[in-house]
Formats: structure tokens, C-alpha cells, sequence
């Protein structure tokens, strides 16, 4: 969720939404960078690692990658022969 967005800290207003125990995050205020969270009863956790918010991409799985390659061969015009 938060690598898909470009405002990592306007996510801040649904986290409660998505998350049932999670009120909201932590960020260091130079980089973003995310160190913990509070929960929806006020307890705070640290995150063993810093997390950051521009860095994450999915990991793709093979048949996704699959899928693409014969979606991609299906979008893409079939030669024509000449006359």
C-alpha cells in the first residue's frame, strides 16, 4: 500500500480502515523511512528493520509473469501477408 503511493504519509488517515489494530506509523521526518507503529489502544511497536516506503517492489509470481507473456503475444498485431 504504501509503495504505491507517492504521499506515504496521507495514508496515515486509512491505516485504521485497512488495519484493524493499527492506528498509525512512525516515519523519521528527514527520509520517510518507517520505524514502527502504534496500535488502536496506544501501545507503540518498534520494527527490528526500518521500513522504507519507496523502495518495496512485489515480488511477481511465474504465472503473472505467464500471463503477461501471452497477453502480451495476444495484443500484439499478427503480420499480414501480402497480395
Amino acid at each position: 500500500m504504501l509503495s504505491q503511493t507517492k504521499e506515504p504519509l496521507r495514508v496515515q488517515e486509512h491505516l485504521n480502515k485497512c488495519f484493524e489494530g493499527i492506528k498509525s506509523l512512525n516515519f523519521e521526518t528527514k527520509n520517510l523511512l518507517v520505524k514502527g507503529m502504534y496500535s488502536s489502544h496506544g501501545e507503540y511497536i518498534a520494527f527490528d528493520k526500518v521500513v522504507d516506503p519507496y523502495g518495496y517492489e512485489e515480488p511477481v509470481q511465474e504465472d503473472d509473469k505467464k500471463k503477461k507473456k501471452k497477453k502480451g503475444e495476444e495484443d500484439s498485431p499478427r503480420p499480414q501477408l501480402a497480395n
